[in-house]
């Protein structure tokens, strides 16, 4: 049976460890459970219990787990002495000290990121929503250096976020791309889709036993996980991006169950932060919108694909080994 990733985010529940299975229960009431030996890595949110003999399952079975916080960023994560993959550290830490190749790395990064953004808006193009695509996510131009390719890649931010604003309600527009801290109530919900994204990116490479601080396009700082914020770039789109428009569509979130605070535009009832939380799992467990890794038919399979691909990639030190999204259109 294929192995499993299991995101807990039920308020007040506790994971733990019984005959052999990892068992979700809030008061007395199972939720549900999976056997250990089919657990590939646990993320818990906020106000999820862990019990002690699971904890001492998890290490035993040398299982990753990460530990979000109300804003779904991994605020720590169960990590193992030694580690799997120990070619592949030294092919990053390699990269990363030689300029040549962390470009080379970085500029596939950029390549993955702009074909998997291609797929999402053209799946919008389809339903009328968005124009032409601008240059900037047509082609990625020659780029001499680190800071080259990045003014590239925030080019084709913005202008991925410009036509993302033209296919969502007025209502939850925004001008511009604003974070730490989200400054209206769309960047606030963006914002929480990004970081799950990451977190889910982050605990994968540490299964795969790489440094998710130690990045190729994004600079190392302040204890960013730096390579997962590089690899989570192919998934804002037809991951987040795509979940974002769905749950503002739907009517089910409204800009009015957001209020201001010292930290910025945040959700007001954690009830339904939770419900988004839990639409977020569901987008996961479902088709990418717009383009597709092969052989993965969920956002979660490609996501372990994707960074098992940057593995192989780093202990052949050739980035050409990292997959790149395909286009469904």
């Amino acid at each position: 049976m294929a192995l499993q990733d299991v995101f807990v985010e039920a308020y007040r529940s506790e994971l733990r460890s019984e005959a052999g299975s990892y068992r979700v229960v809030r008061d007395g009431t199972q939720l549900g459970e999976v056997p250990e030996g089919l657990v590939r890595a646990v993320w818990l949110m906020a106000g999820v219990g862990l019990s002690r003999h699971a904890l001492d399952r998890l290490a035993a079975n040398r299982t990753p787990c990460a530990f979000l916080n109300e804003s779904g960023r991994m605020v720590a994560c169960l990590r193992y002495p030694g580690g799997p993959n120990l070619e592949a550290r030294l092919g990053q830490i390699e990269a990363f000290g030689n300029p040549e190749l962390r470009l080379a790395f970085a500029r596939r990064i950029v390549e993955t990121k702009l074909s998997a953004q291609r797929g999402f808006l053209r799946s919008l193009q389809k339903q009328r929503r968005v124009g032409s695509l601008p240059a900037a996510l047509r082609s990625l131009p020659p780029t001499p250096t680190l800071d080259a390719l990045r003014g590239h890649e925030g080019n084709a931010a913005r202008e991925c976020f410009r036509l993302l604003m033209t296919a969502t309600p007025d209502p939850w527009r925004a001008e511009a791309r604003t974070y730490h801290p989200p400054q209206d109530p769309a960047n606030s919900l963006l914002s929480l889709g990004y970081s799950l994204a990451t977190s889910m990116v982050e605990a994968l490479l540490t299964a795969e036993g790489l440094d998710p601080l130690l990045g190729m396009l994004h600079q190392p700082h302040h204890g960013m996980p730096a390579l997962a914020a590089d690899l989570v770039e192919p998934f804002r789109g037809p991951l987040a991006e795509a979940w974002f428009l769905r749950l503002v569509r739907s009517g089910q979130i409204q800009p009015e169950h957001f209020h201001r605070t010292d930290d910025g535009w945040r959700m007001a009832d954690s009830d339904r932060l939770r419900q988004c939380v839990r639409s977020f799992v569901e987008a996961w467990n479902a088709p990418l919108t717009g383009c597709r890794i092969e052989g993965a038919d969920t956002a979660r399979e490609a996501m372990v694909r994707f960074v098992r691909s940057v593995r192989e990639a780093f202990s052949a030190r050739d980035p050409s080994v990292v997959m790149v999204p395909e286009s469904a259109y």
